[in-house]
Protein backbone atom coordinates (compact mmCIF):
# COMPACT_ATOMS: atom_id res chain seq x y z
CA UNK A 1 0.00 0.00 0.00
CA UNK A 2 1.70 3.03 -1.31
CA UNK A 3 0.68 6.92 -0.41
CA UNK A 4 -2.73 7.63 -0.26
CA UNK A 5 -4.56 10.62 1.30
CA UNK A 6 -6.14 10.76 5.11
CA UNK A 7 -9.46 12.97 5.83
CA UNK A 8 -8.42 15.88 8.61
CA UNK A 9 -11.25 15.37 11.35
CA UNK A 10 -10.83 19.31 12.06
CA UNK A 11 -11.92 20.02 8.28
CA UNK A 12 -13.22 17.25 6.17
CA UNK A 13 -12.74 19.72 3.29
CA UNK A 14 -9.28 19.12 3.59
CA UNK A 15 -6.92 15.91 3.20
CA UNK A 16 -3.39 15.15 4.29
CA UNK A 17 -1.47 13.30 2.25
CA UNK A 18 0.88 10.05 2.72
CA UNK A 19 4.33 9.02 1.46
CA UNK A 20 4.51 5.55 3.85
CA UNK A 21 4.47 2.74 2.61
CA UNK A 22 2.82 -0.68 3.94
CA UNK A 23 3.26 -4.64 2.66
CA UNK A 24 0.62 -7.31 3.65
CA UNK A 25 1.74 -10.61 4.07
CA UNK A 26 -1.57 -12.83 3.20
CA UNK A 27 -0.35 -15.47 5.28
CA UNK A 28 0.42 -14.57 8.53
CA UNK A 29 -2.90 -11.64 7.55
CA UNK A 30 -0.21 -8.69 9.05
CA UNK A 31 1.07 -5.41 7.59
CA UNK A 32 4.89 -4.35 7.48
CA UNK A 33 5.50 -0.76 7.83
CA UNK A 34 8.77 0.11 5.20
CA UNK A 35 10.79 3.34 4.36
CA UNK A 36 8.85 6.51 3.21
CA UNK A 37 8.89 7.70 0.20
CA UNK A 38 10.48 11.21 -0.35
CA UNK A 39 7.02 12.59 -2.24
CA UNK A 40 4.13 12.67 -0.54
CA UNK A 41 1.09 11.36 -2.93
CA UNK A 42 -2.41 10.33 -3.35
CA UNK A 43 -5.08 9.55 -6.45
CA UNK A 44 -1.76 8.26 -8.34
CA UNK A 45 -1.67 5.30 -10.09
CA UNK A 46 -0.01 1.83 -8.66
CA UNK A 47 0.92 -0.68 -11.47
CA UNK A 48 2.31 -4.40 -10.09
CA UNK A 49 5.08 -5.05 -12.79
CA UNK A 50 5.82 -8.73 -13.07
CA UNK A 51 8.91 -8.88 -11.05
CA UNK A 52 6.74 -7.80 -8.36
CA UNK A 53 7.80 -4.57 -8.32
CA UNK A 54 5.34 -1.78 -8.38
CA UNK A 55 4.75 1.48 -10.48
CA UNK A 56 3.48 4.38 -9.39
CA UNK A 57 2.66 7.38 -11.34
CA UNK A 58 1.29 10.47 -11.19
CA UNK A 59 -0.93 11.50 -8.59
CA UNK A 60 -1.53 14.76 -6.84
CA UNK A 61 1.24 16.30 -4.27
CA UNK A 62 2.40 19.28 -2.41
CA UNK A 63 5.01 20.90 -4.17
CA UNK A 64 6.46 25.06 -3.18
CA UNK A 65 3.14 24.98 -0.94
CA UNK A 66 0.98 24.31 -4.08
CA UNK A 67 -1.07 21.36 -4.32
CA UNK A 68 -0.63 20.06 -7.81
CA UNK A 69 -0.61 17.01 -10.05
CA UNK A 70 2.89 15.46 -10.08
CA UNK A 71 5.03 14.67 -13.24
CA UNK A 72 6.98 11.83 -11.65
CA UNK A 73 7.20 8.22 -11.33
CA UNK A 74 8.29 5.84 -8.81
CA UNK A 75 9.05 2.46 -8.93
CA UNK A 76 8.83 0.17 -5.52
CA UNK A 77 10.95 -2.81 -4.91
CA UNK A 78 8.92 -3.67 -1.76
CA UNK A 79 11.49 -6.77 -0.65
CA UNK A 80 14.19 -4.05 -0.84
CA UNK A 81 14.33 -2.60 2.23
CA UNK A 82 17.58 -0.57 1.84
CA UNK A 83 18.32 2.69 -0.69
CA UNK A 84 17.87 0.08 -3.65
CA UNK A 85 13.90 -0.08 -2.69
CA UNK A 86 13.17 3.28 -4.84
CA UNK A 87 13.77 3.70 -7.85
CA UNK A 88 12.75 7.69 -9.12
CA UNK A 89 12.46 9.49 -12.77
CA UNK A 90 10.36 12.06 -14.49
CA UNK A 91 7.64 11.25 -17.23
CA UNK A 92 8.88 11.81 -20.63
CA UNK A 93 5.95 14.68 -21.50
CA UNK A 94 7.17 17.10 -18.42
CA UNK A 95 3.88 17.29 -17.56
CA UNK A 96 1.87 16.36 -14.11
CA UNK A 97 -0.75 14.55 -14.69
CA UNK A 98 -3.82 12.83 -12.09
CA UNK A 99 -6.67 10.56 -12.41
CA UNK A 100 -4.78 8.81 -15.39
CA UNK A 101 -4.54 5.40 -16.12
CA UNK A 102 -1.32 3.35 -15.93
CA UNK A 103 -2.05 -0.15 -17.30
CA UNK A 104 0.25 -3.27 -17.81
CA UNK A 105 0.12 -5.36 -21.25
CA UNK A 106 -0.61 -8.72 -20.75
CA UNK A 107 1.62 -10.32 -22.98
CA UNK A 108 4.49 -7.82 -23.10
CA UNK A 109 4.75 -7.31 -19.54
CA UNK A 110 7.53 -4.90 -19.49
CA UNK A 111 5.20 -1.98 -21.30
CA UNK A 112 2.88 0.23 -19.22
CA UNK A 113 0.86 2.48 -20.63
CA UNK A 114 0.05 5.84 -19.27
CA UNK A 115 -2.99 7.62 -20.40
CA UNK A 116 -5.00 10.82 -20.41
CA UNK A 117 -5.52 12.42 -17.04
CA UNK A 118 -6.21 16.20 -15.85
CA UNK A 119 -3.66 18.88 -15.21
CA UNK A 120 -3.11 22.30 -13.55
CA UNK A 121 -4.82 23.33 -10.43
CA UNK A 122 -8.61 22.57 -11.66
CA UNK A 123 -7.72 19.05 -10.73
CA UNK A 124 -8.73 18.22 -7.07
CA UNK A 125 -9.56 14.74 -5.55
CA UNK A 126 -13.39 14.81 -6.32
CA UNK A 127 -13.84 16.46 -9.30
CA UNK A 128 -11.79 17.82 -12.32
CA UNK A 129 -13.09 21.53 -13.28
CA UNK A 130 -13.73 23.13 -16.77
CA UNK A 131 -10.92 24.68 -16.52
CA UNK A 132 -8.73 21.28 -15.72
CA UNK A 133 -10.23 19.62 -19.00
CA UNK A 134 -10.40 22.82 -20.99
CA UNK A 135 -8.63 22.35 -24.65
CA UNK A 136 -5.24 21.77 -24.49
CA UNK A 137 -4.90 21.64 -20.82
CA UNK A 138 -6.20 18.01 -20.53
CA UNK A 139 -4.44 15.45 -21.52
CA UNK A 140 -4.71 13.35 -24.86
CA UNK A 141 -1.33 11.94 -24.29
CA UNK A 142 -0.11 8.35 -24.03
CA UNK A 143 3.59 7.93 -22.49
CA UNK A 144 5.05 4.36 -22.14
CA UNK A 145 7.07 2.89 -19.54
CA UNK A 146 9.52 0.46 -19.64
CA UNK A 147 10.08 -1.99 -16.74
CA UNK A 148 13.39 -3.60 -18.41
CA UNK A 149 14.93 0.10 -18.28
CA UNK A 150 12.97 2.46 -16.32
CA UNK A 151 12.75 4.80 -19.24
CA UNK A 152 9.57 6.73 -20.13
CA UNK A 153 8.73 7.83 -23.50
CA UNK A 154 5.82 9.36 -25.18
CA UNK A 155 3.91 7.33 -27.42
CA UNK A 156 3.11 8.65 -31.32
CA UNK A 157 -0.53 8.15 -30.93
CA UNK A 158 -2.74 9.76 -28.80
CA UNK A 159 -6.15 9.45 -27.19
CA UNK A 160 -8.62 10.76 -29.77
CA UNK A 161 -10.62 12.16 -26.57
CA UNK A 162 -9.13 13.64 -23.69
CA UNK A 163 -10.41 12.36 -20.64
CA UNK A 164 -9.75 11.74 -16.91
CA UNK A 165 -11.44 9.89 -14.22
CA UNK A 166 -11.68 7.28 -16.97
CA UNK A 167 -10.98 3.26 -17.27
CA UNK A 168 -8.63 1.30 -18.86
CA UNK A 169 -7.87 -2.30 -19.31
CA UNK A 170 -5.68 -4.69 -21.12
CA UNK A 171 -7.38 -6.83 -23.35
CA UNK A 172 -4.14 -9.20 -24.35
CA UNK A 173 -2.32 -8.86 -27.71
CA UNK A 174 -1.11 -5.49 -27.09
CA UNK A 175 -4.70 -3.95 -26.65
CA UNK A 176 -6.12 -1.62 -24.26
CA UNK A 177 -9.64 -0.40 -23.78
CA UNK A 178 -10.21 3.05 -22.88
CA UNK A 179 -13.99 4.02 -21.70
CA UNK A 180 -15.78 7.01 -20.25
CA UNK A 181 -14.16 10.00 -18.14
CA UNK A 182 -14.16 13.42 -18.17
CA UNK A 183 -13.30 15.21 -21.39
CA UNK A 184 -12.42 18.81 -22.55
CA UNK A 185 -14.83 21.40 -20.33
CA UNK A 186 -15.44 18.78 -18.50
CA UNK A 187 -18.16 17.20 -20.40
CA UNK A 188 -18.93 13.80 -20.03
CA UNK A 189 -17.03 11.02 -22.58
CA UNK A 190 -19.12 8.22 -24.22
CA UNK A 191 -16.83 7.32 -26.42
CA UNK A 192 -15.06 3.86 -26.60
CA UNK A 193 -11.40 3.70 -27.83
CA UNK A 194 -9.15 0.62 -28.71
CA UNK A 195 -5.23 1.37 -28.66
CA UNK A 196 -3.49 -0.90 -30.04
CA UNK A 197 0.73 -1.08 -28.32
CA UNK A 198 1.96 -3.28 -31.21
CA UNK A 199 0.50 -1.31 -34.22
CA UNK A 200 0.80 2.36 -32.42
CA UNK A 201 -2.87 2.81 -33.73
CA UNK A 202 -6.35 3.81 -31.74
CA UNK A 203 -9.74 4.26 -33.09
CA UNK A 204 -13.44 4.60 -31.57
CA UNK A 205 -14.75 1.23 -30.53
CA UNK A 206 -18.42 1.90 -29.38
CA UNK A 207 -20.57 4.47 -27.73
CA UNK A 208 -21.69 4.03 -24.38
CA UNK A 209 -25.29 4.89 -23.68
CA UNK A 210 -24.45 6.33 -20.45
CA UNK A 211 -20.95 8.61 -19.97
CA UNK A 212 -19.44 7.17 -16.99
CA UNK A 213 -17.00 8.42 -14.92
CA UNK A 214 -15.01 7.16 -11.64
CA UNK A 215 -16.60 3.43 -12.87
CA UNK A 216 -14.76 0.24 -12.90
CA UNK A 217 -14.09 -1.97 -15.89
CA UNK A 218 -13.12 -5.54 -16.12
CA UNK A 219 -11.25 -7.26 -19.18
CA UNK A 220 -13.93 -10.42 -19.77
CA UNK A 221 -11.72 -11.81 -22.55
CA UNK A 222 -9.97 -10.61 -25.88
CA UNK A 223 -13.05 -9.92 -27.33
CA UNK A 224 -15.30 -8.28 -24.25
CA UNK A 225 -14.61 -5.92 -21.08
CA UNK A 226 -17.57 -4.91 -18.54
CA UNK A 227 -18.08 -1.31 -17.69
CA UNK A 228 -19.58 -1.07 -14.49
CA UNK A 229 -21.07 1.68 -12.73
CA UNK A 230 -19.77 5.53 -11.72
CA UNK A 231 -20.82 8.66 -11.81
CA UNK A 232 -22.95 10.26 -14.64
CA UNK A 233 -23.81 13.86 -16.00
CA UNK A 234 -27.55 14.51 -15.40
CA UNK A 235 -27.78 18.28 -16.36
CA UNK A 236 -26.41 20.88 -13.93
CA UNK A 237 -25.87 17.80 -11.31
CA UNK A 238 -24.40 14.31 -10.77
CA UNK A 239 -26.07 10.92 -10.31
CA UNK A 240 -24.66 7.44 -9.89
CA UNK A 241 -25.15 4.47 -12.04
CA UNK A 242 -26.60 1.30 -11.60
CA UNK A 243 -25.84 -0.24 -14.89
CA UNK A 244 -23.48 -2.56 -16.08
CA UNK A 245 -22.38 -2.88 -19.72
CA UNK A 246 -20.39 -5.45 -21.84
CA UNK A 247 -18.34 -4.57 -24.73
CA UNK A 248 -17.87 -6.53 -27.25
CA UNK A 249 -15.69 -6.66 -30.29
CA UNK A 250 -16.26 -3.11 -31.23
CA UNK A 251 -19.73 -2.67 -29.75
CA UNK A 252 -21.95 -1.93 -26.86
CA UNK A 253 -24.39 -4.88 -26.10
CA UNK A 254 -27.85 -3.71 -26.17
CA UNK A 255 -28.60 -5.73 -23.04
CA UNK A 256 -28.12 -3.98 -19.74
CA UNK A 257 -27.67 -5.35 -16.46
CA UNK A 258 -28.69 -3.57 -13.73
CA UNK A 259 -27.04 -3.67 -10.06
CA UNK A 260 -29.10 -3.70 -6.84
CA UNK A 261 -27.12 -0.62 -5.81
CA UNK A 262 -26.05 2.40 -7.46
CA UNK A 263 -22.28 3.49 -6.93
CA UNK A 264 -19.36 5.64 -8.16
CA UNK A 265 -15.92 5.31 -6.32
CA UNK A 266 -16.53 1.62 -5.82
CA UNK A 267 -13.83 -0.88 -6.54
CA UNK A 268 -14.59 -4.29 -8.49
CA UNK A 269 -12.13 -7.73 -8.95
CA UNK A 270 -12.79 -10.97 -11.20
CA UNK A 271 -12.81 -13.77 -9.35
CA UNK A 272 -11.16 -17.60 -9.53
CA UNK A 273 -14.76 -19.03 -12.06
CA UNK A 274 -14.75 -16.00 -14.02
CA UNK A 275 -17.51 -13.88 -11.46
CA UNK A 276 -17.04 -9.94 -10.88
CA UNK A 277 -17.23 -9.35 -7.17
CA UNK A 278 -17.96 -5.16 -6.80
CA UNK A 279 -17.19 -3.39 -3.53
CA UNK A 280 -18.61 0.09 -1.62
CA UNK A 281 -18.61 3.15 -3.26
CA UNK A 282 -19.78 6.82 -2.73
CA UNK A 283 -24.12 6.37 -2.58
CA UNK A 284 -23.41 2.99 0.05
CA UNK A 285 -24.38 4.64 3.15
CA UNK A 286 -26.24 3.10 5.88
CA UNK A 287 -24.37 -0.61 4.81
CA UNK A 288 -21.48 -1.97 3.23
CA UNK A 289 -23.14 -3.60 0.38
CA UNK A 290 -21.06 -6.01 -2.28
CA UNK A 291 -22.76 -8.00 -5.25
CA UNK A 292 -21.99 -10.40 -7.11
CA UNK A 293 -22.07 -10.45 -11.21
CA UNK A 294 -21.97 -14.21 -12.52
CA UNK A 295 -22.44 -15.35 -16.09
CA UNK A 296 -25.25 -18.15 -15.88
CA UNK A 297 -25.46 -20.12 -19.29
CA UNK A 298 -28.81 -21.14 -18.39
CA UNK A 299 -29.82 -17.53 -19.80
CA UNK A 300 -26.52 -16.78 -21.39
CA UNK A 301 -26.03 -14.08 -19.98
CA UNK A 302 -24.84 -11.72 -16.10
CA UNK A 303 -27.17 -11.91 -13.51
CA UNK A 304 -26.58 -10.05 -10.46
CA UNK A 305 -26.72 -11.38 -6.74
CA UNK A 306 -25.65 -9.95 -3.15
CA UNK A 307 -22.56 -11.46 -1.62
CA UNK A 308 -23.51 -14.15 1.53
CA UNK A 309 -21.20 -12.09 3.61
CA UNK A 310 -20.43 -8.73 2.95
CA UNK A 311 -17.91 -6.71 4.06
CA UNK A 312 -18.54 -5.22 7.52
CA UNK A 313 -17.53 -1.54 6.55
CA UNK A 314 -18.96 0.67 4.03
CA UNK A 315 -16.27 2.76 2.63
CA UNK A 316 -15.51 4.47 -1.15
CA UNK A 317 -12.08 5.39 -2.78
CA UNK A 318 -11.01 2.04 -1.09
CA UNK A 319 -8.60 -0.28 -3.15
CA UNK A 320 -8.91 -3.58 -3.50
CA UNK A 321 -6.74 -6.42 -5.14
CA UNK A 322 -7.26 -9.88 -5.93
CA UNK A 323 -4.46 -12.08 -3.81
CA UNK A 324 -4.23 -15.93 -4.55
CA UNK A 325 -6.60 -18.58 -3.19
CA UNK A 326 -9.94 -16.67 -4.35
CA UNK A 327 -9.52 -13.68 -2.32
CA UNK A 328 -9.66 -9.71 -2.66
CA UNK A 329 -7.95 -7.58 -0.05
CA UNK A 330 -10.03 -4.73 0.64
CA UNK A 331 -8.69 -1.08 2.41
CA UNK A 332 -8.55 2.24 3.37
CA UNK A 333 -10.88 4.31 1.77
CA UNK A 334 -13.57 6.91 3.40
CA UNK A 335 -16.51 6.10 5.10
CA UNK A 336 -20.03 6.73 3.76
CA UNK A 337 -21.68 6.68 7.77
CA UNK A 338 -19.06 9.33 9.12
CA UNK A 339 -17.59 12.05 6.00
CA UNK A 340 -14.80 13.25 8.71
CA UNK A 341 -13.20 9.60 8.94
CA UNK A 342 -10.66 7.87 6.63
CA UNK A 343 -11.29 3.84 7.62
CA UNK A 344 -8.05 2.11 8.73
CA UNK A 345 -8.62 -1.40 9.05
CA UNK A 346 -8.70 -4.09 5.92
CA UNK A 347 -10.72 -6.75 5.02
CA UNK A 348 -10.57 -9.89 3.00
CA UNK A 349 -13.25 -11.20 0.86
CA UNK A 350 -13.58 -15.05 -0.06
CA UNK A 351 -15.06 -15.74 -2.99
CA UNK A 352 -16.75 -18.35 -3.83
Amino acid sequence: IVGGAVVNPANPAQEALLASVELFDPVTGTFEKLPDMDQARAYHTATLLADDTVLIVGGFGDVNGLRQPLGSWVRVAPTQTDGSMYVFGAMSSGQGRAHHTATRLDNLDTIVVIAGGCVDTGCDSDSVSESAMASGRSFTSIEVFDSATNTVSVANTSLINPRAMHAATSLGNGFILFTGGIGTGGVAECNVELYSYLRDTISLSGTLPECPHLHQQITLSPESAMIIGGEIFAGSSTADSNRVYIWRNGSIETSVISMNTARSRHQAAMLDDGSVVVIGGIRVAGGAVAELISFQATVSGYVVGSVVTPPTQSRDWASAVKMPNNQVLITGGRTAIDSTMTVTDAEIFFGP
